[in-house]
């Protein structure tokens, strides 16, 4: 059997909230638990979308790769988005990528 791996961010927040008590704001607590829980939700979606982009540019060929401008050491840096050293960004009104 495979032992259960807890976040470092889900174990504080169990430990935040076994210590509540009475006189804690419970609302505010638990609020704060699911901003907790959205933020490691993103940060698992990024991350499964960064490694799913990586997987597709590391199965293109040399060839390939040269044609587009890029080169197999760059392809960590643009899966991540830090192609360049500057983060890539979503704009609002057309949904593309460009660097900010």
């Amino acid at each position: 059997m495979q032992a259960i791996r807890i976040s470092a961010v889900a174990a504080h927040l169990f430990d935040v909230l076994s210590r509540a008590g009475p006189h804690n704001d419970r609302p505010g607590l638990f609020e704060r638990a699911r901003e907790l829980v959205r933020w490691q939700l993103r940060v698992i979606r990024r991350r499964r979308r960064i490694a799913a982009t990586r997987a597709a540019l590391e199965a293109l060929d040399d060839r390939t790769l040269k044609d587009i401008g890029l080169h197999r050491s760059e392809l960590r840096a643009v899966a991540a988005g830090t192609y360049g050293g500057i983060r890539a960004q979503r704009t609002e009104s057309s949904g593309l990528r460009r660097a900010a």
